[in-house]
């Protein structure tokens, strides 16, 4: 009886690992239009999902404008003002803004990923870098 019950517990928690894989960046992917930029250039991310919504974030943040923070675009761009190595992040959720609700407050007020398996972490990233 203990046997099967620890066989049962080693194969939820497989299942669940798979899962959270699964949801992960496989599904959610970003492209860029370069990943070597100069400073000063305008850099263009693409995001690759079937969610609604977006949240785009970059580090380190200093020195660094962006066209979105909480989006339903699938583009967003960046410009790098001082040479280094960043990395831009995103996280998706599918949300309904409802009437009259702004896309920033329907994110906050979702808390809901979009593959269920990982709620609010479903992500991707890329890195580039900027030099003179």
């Amino acid at each position: 009886m203990k046997k099967t019950m620890l066989s049962l517990a080693a194969l939820a928690a497989l299942v669940l690992t798979a899962c959270e894989k699964s949801a992960d960046a496989a599904s959610v992917s970003l492209s860029a239009s370069t990943t070597q930029a100069s400073v000063g250039e305008p850099v263009t991310v693409t995001l690759n999902t079937s969610a609604n919504a977006s949240s785009w974030s970059v580090s380190p943040s200093a020195n660094v404008t962006q066209a979105y923070g909480v989006t339903t675009s699938k583009e967003n761009t960046f410009t790098f003002h001082q040479t280094g190595t960043y990395t831009v992040g995103v996280r998706v959720r599918n949300v309904s803004a409802g009437s009259g609700g702004s896309i920033a407050a329907a994110w906050n007020r979702s808390g809901a990923g979009r593959g269920g398996c990982t709620p609010g972490q479903d992500s991707a990233s890329v890195t580039i870098t900027v030099s003179k």
